[in-house]
């Protein structure tokens, strides 16, 4: 059994009863995104992820807008589909989501990778905060682009960034303060190279030791 992440281990060790010798760790991995002209960074906080009644609470867009409405004066921007809970296009969740939030929030829906990338690399601030993730594949793409990130203490994302951006344990007064800081002072950029350790080449690696 592959596992994507030390946290994505232990939950199917716990909870699918398996022994730990057949749990094997290869992270997963984010193929190079360009990471732009790190000077040219905007000051807006930007999320990324499916929207439907399933994915609200996990992926923390509740928690994404009450930062949001908190810091009217900051751009906040939102990507990803706009679903229902079996991943086909609906309108339904989104409506409420755009009901509830200020209108310091854009919401993009899915869009190009091209277009995607960018986003990335003009973004300072990349807020995730999710009540579950197994990984966070849009939390190293974010890094890989420079933006620093601000996560929950929930299962991965810890484990993900490391030493490269902020966790927090309060999920809404905390980030403010988080957010505040970092946009009042110089901004430095996660440096480059930040998630080389989940680059595709290394994931193929481990792979092949595994098959050999």
């Amino acid at each position: 059994v592959i596992a994507v992440s030390k946290s994505n281990r232990q939950e199917i060790i716990n909870n699918g009863k398996v022994h730990p010798s057949r749990v094997k760790l290869i992270y997963n991995a984010v193929p190079y995104i360009d990471p732009g002209e790190i000077s040219k960074k905007t000051e807006q906080v930007l999320t990324v992820g499916e929207i439907n009644e399933n994915t609200f609470l996990r992926k923390g867009l509740d928690l994404f807008i009450k930062v949001a409405k908190k810091l009217p004066d900051i751009s906040f921007i939102h990507i990803g589909k706009w679903t229902d809970s079996k991943g086909k296009p609906c309108m339904k969740m989104i409506n409420y989501v755009k009901k509830i939030s200020p209108p310091n929030i854009r919401y993009l829906g899915f869009i190009g990778r091209d277009e995607l990338e960018r986003y990335y690399q003009e973004s300072k601030i990349y807020l995730q905060l999710s009540r579950h993730e197994a990984f966070g594949v849009s939390v190293v793409e974010a890094l890989t682009c420079g933006c620093i990130p601000i996560v929950s203490n929930c299962y991965a994302l810890p484990e993900i960034i490391g030493d490269f951006g902020y966790i927090v344990e309060e999920y809404v007064d905390e980030p403010v303060v988080i957010i505040k800081n970092i946009l009042r002072s110089d901004y430095k950029s996660v440096k480059p190279g930040a998630s080389l350790d989940f680059s595709i080449e290394k994931r193929k690696k481990h792979f092949r030791e595994i098959l050999n």
